[in-house]
């Protein structure tokens, strides 16, 4: 019962929402990549999720505990509408198109300055006139 009444509220409130998924992100940070960010001490890591898939969210959170920045180039077009909330709130996301961006506003709390519309990464090649998948 006391679950069922903490999501009725997280459901009703962005604010409750991001509170809680930022207390969870101080309170619950594995060390399980210590070596690599000791060893590394990166600027920045990217994630193909905002912290929805697997185990990303923990890397998320290490990784920012160790003063890197979380960047986010979201994997598929559906993402921000299907796979549930965010367990992390990544530095910069990089969307696909205007939708997706209002998606990710308004279903994952991410705000409005932390995204910018990139298109699809996957399809980056096709802009290298370079690049043929076949000979000319």
């Amino acid at each position: 019962r006391l679950r069922m009444l903490i999501l009725f509220f997280l459901k009703k409130s962005s604010f409750l929402r991001k509170t809680f998924t930022n207390f969870e992100s101080k309170l619950f940070v594995p060390e399980t990549h210590k070596d690599f960010f000791e060893k590394y001490n990166p600027d920045a890591v990217i994630v193909s999720s905002t912290g929805t898939l697997d185990y990303d969210h923990y890397f998320m959170r290490e990784a920012s505990s160790f003063g890197s920045k979380v960047i986010t180039v979201v994997q598929s077009w559906d993402n921000p509408s299907s796979k549930g909330y965010n367990g992390f709130f990544p530095d910069l996301t990089f969307a696909w198109t205007d939708n997706m961006k209002t998606e990710l506003e308004t279903f994952l709390d991410i705000k409005n300055e932390d995204i910018i519309v990139g298109g699809v990464p996957h399809f980056d090649n096709y802009k290298d006139e370079n690049f043929f998948l076949w000979e000319k």
